[in-house]
């Protein structure tokens, strides 16, 4: 309501702010001003279009920016020309009535007709409907809003009411304007976190009457029958029943026909075989983006599937449920691929492309000798804009994920072969995540390796923190490697209440019962805060990295895993505090960069960091730091350096240290990943996602997260009598 009131405003103060410019500056404004902001708001619904799906897979911060800018100023600039086009209908109506001109009373008409053109504006494309999850929570403010739009749009069309074609036409208008503002409303309203969470709870379950079970037991007891209770599972009941020949345990030992799609040659599964496998998980992990958790049978059933999968196959299901994760949160998708939404679009391009085709035949003599040419301009771009959106969003429409699960029914026959053709081409090259994450390295940092940053005004330390980052691909092999580790894991546990322990390591597990390693690495690990051992280890691998040229085949991968990782849990750390759990990394990382530049600075290494590597390590390290300065400085500097000299000195023993970095740093994110809400996990999907979250979702589905409540099962109890 706070842009309603500033737009408001602008327009009662707009005239003595026009006072400081010349006479010829202020007609120009006046004459220009609502055609400039008519076509601004379709040009920002353009952008918003092209660009509200991309962010789905780039993380790209100019794509943020581009996005941001447009989607906050898209709301207001059509609030802004309705006001305008409100203010200029009252004008005219007052010349028109001091000077008995029609001229200007019919120039007034066509301009009546933008109104619910700017209705259609409000309602956005069907790829962007919020920003961030807080939009959602602002629905009622869109409802508020678009009650007040519609009423202003209203009141400009009685205001220029002439009974002509114009006026006819603006009237069917309002009809795709209305559809559209109110599908952007009700999915905002689905995507809040309360109704949202609210759609995935199942009908309330009381569970057997107890009441009527302790009557009954009260009544044979009180017969003098000797009563018992058993417990009868719901499932192995049914199971006897439809296998009256003793076939139980065959039926429960055989898995089940859509799991095996699964085994054997899954990482040759194709496209669309891998959407219905992501479908079908979307479908009930869906949940735990609200914070909700699963059942165990849930966890069993998943842990089969991805445990039989392939690393390839397991991350493509994981990148198209975040994408349709995506698109239930932050697009029309909710509404849209529903059988009332493909009857509101219908509605909505049946309406455009009718009133297009009766504006166009309503005669250009009418409408050059009734209104300026510059308006009936800005009318054939406003509809034929909103035209090619329409054409636009359905190519989107059938060519989405949704789509083409929708023509793998059996009973879509019907469709044409072509645009199942197409479809299914359109599926095996869409990109649906950037394959990359952020990095941001302590060192460079400190060493300035680029050149300083440009300071611009008091967010000079914002712009460092994203002028140090940067993306790297994350190579096939790394992501194998995560899988296999996690997938070893997975098939240790051998119940729901072994993964709680196994969540509880934070990178002390990679140790084992190995005496020796936990002697040496211990400190770094379970002794200390999450963000301290995040901080020590990122120096330490950084240190090691930089300092280690002799590395085998074998090495390499680890050592590449390692760094991709190191880097990308600092920047969580500085950039996304919030998905890790709480501490004072910030603290930590300030006093550590403070002591650095300063060792840096006094040793003349600047600008080198290979030497700055060097010179680090050379520091003598016998005494720990905080023995020596207490510990009012949190800086973790010469405490990384001992690490790093500790897992140097595993080079001649049997240990290999970039398989123990490695394993470290792959445990470490999968503790900060499990300890993430899912909503933050939510939150970051609008940013391209993060590789945290296919690594939470991941976990997930091979059931060592702590996402699944524990339970004995369906059961249910009945009375002996004896």
């Amino acid at each position: 309501m706070l842009r309603i009131l500033v737009s408001s405003l602008l327009f009662i103060k707009k005239d003595s702010f026009l006072e400081v410019f010349s006479e010829d500056v202020q007609k120009l404004w006046n004459e220009w001003e609502l055609r400039f902001l008519v076509f601004f708001s379709l040009l920002l619904q353009v952008i918003l279009i092209f660009f509200g799906s991309r962010r789905k897979f780039s993380a790209s911060n100019w794509v943020r920016v581009i996005l941001w800018l447009s989607y906050l100023s898209a709301d207001a600039v059509a609030i802004t020309a309705l006001g305008a086009l409100s203010h200029s209908q009252g004008q005219t109506a007052a010349r028109s009535s001091s000077s008995s001109s029609s001229n200007s009373n019919s120039s007034s008409e066509l301009m009546a007709l933008w109104a619910p053109f700017l209705l259609l504006h409000l309602g956005g494309p069907d790829t962007i409907t919020a920003y961030s999850l807080e939009d959602n929570e602002l629905w009622m403010r869109h409802f508020l809003g678009l009650l007040q739009q519609f009423g202003i749009a209203v009141y400009v069309t009685v205001r220029s009411w002439a009974y002509s074609r114009v006026s006819i036409l603006t009237v069917f208008m309002f009809i795709p304007g209305i559809v559209k503002y109110g599908e952007r409303t009700w999915v905002l309203r689905f995507a809040s976190k309360e109704n949202f969470r609210d759609s995935m709870l199942g009908p309330p379950e009381a569970g057997l009457n107890y009441a009527k079970f302790m009557n009954d037991y009260d009544s044979k007891q009180a017969k003098g029958s000797r009563v018992t209770v058993a417990r009868i599972e719901d499932f192995q009941l049914q199971m006897d029943d439809d296998n009256p020949d003793g076939q139980r345990d065959e039926a429960q030992q055989k898995p089940d026909s859509s799991h095996s799609t699964a085994e054997g040659n899954e990482s040759h599964l194709p496209d669309d075989k891998v959407l219905l496998i992501a479908y079908k998980s979307f479908e009930k992990f869906k949940l735990l983006f609200v914070d909700l958790i699963l059942s165990a049978d849930e966890w069993k059933t998943s842990r089969e599937i991805f445990q039989d999968s392939s690393s390839t196959t397991a991350f493509k299901v994981i990148e198209m449920e975040l994408g349709f994760t995506y698109d239930l949160l932050y697009s029309k998708a909710p509404l849209v691929y529903s059988p009332a939404g493909l009857v509101l679009r219908c509605i909505t391009f049946s309406s455009i492309i009718t009133l297009l085709v009766a504006f166009i035949t309503g005669g250009n003599h009418y409408y050059l000798h009734h209104h300026m040419e510059v308006d009936i301009f800005i009318t054939y771009i406003l509809f034929i804009g909103a035209f090619i959106l329409e054409i636009y969003a359905i190519f989107i429409l059938i060519s989405s994920d949704r789509a083409f699960l929708w023509l793998s029914k059996p009973n879509a026959h019907t469709i044409p072969r072509l645009v199942s053709k197409l479809t299914k081409k359109r599926l095996s090259s869409r990109k649906r995540w950037s394959n990359s994450v952020a990095q941001y390295n302590f060192i460079s940092v400190c060493v300035n390796d680029k050149r300083k940053p440009p300071k611009i005004l008091l967010v000079d330390k914002l712009v460092e923190k994203y002028y140090y980052k940067y993306s790297k691909e994350v190579l096939f092999k790394s992501k194998e490697l995560i899988f296999k580790e996690l997938k070893r894991k997975s098939k240790k546990v051998e119940k729901i209440e072994d993964v709680k322990n196994l969540c509880a390591s934070r990178g002390d597990g990679v140790l084992g019962n190995n005496s020796h390693l936990r002697e040496k690495l211990q400190w770094s690990l379970n002794d200390v805060e999450f963000d301290q051992s995040i901080l020590l280890w990122h120096i330490a691998t950084d240190l090691c990295y930089e300092c280690d040229n002799n590395i085998s085949p074998f090495a390499e991968l680890h050592r590449q895993t390692s760094k991709l990782l190191s880097d990308y849990m600092l920047y969580l750390l500085i950039m996304c505090p919030f998905m890790l759990p709480e501490g004072i990394g910030q603290i930590r990382f300030r006093d550590t960069r403070e002591e650095a530049e300063r060792f840096f600075k006094e040793t003349n290494s600047k600008f080198d960091k290979i030497k700055a590597c060097e010179k680090l390590l050379e520091v003598n390290t016998e005494i720990r730091p905080v023995e020596v300065k207490g510990d009012q400085s949190k800086s973790v500097l010469f405490d990384a350096c001992r690490l790093a000299k500790t897992l140097q000195s595993f080079e001649g023993e049997k240990f290999d240290k970039w398989e123990i970095m490695c394993h470290v740093w792959i445990e470490m994110m999968s503790y900060a990943a499990n300890q993430c809400r899912g909503t933050n996990h939510a939150q970051q999907l609008r940013q391209g996602g993060e590789f945290i979250t296919h690594v939470w979702l991941l976990m997930a589905h091979l059931g060592i997260a702590q996402l699944f409540q524990i339970s004995q099962g369906h059961v249910r109890a009945m009375l002996i009598s004896g």
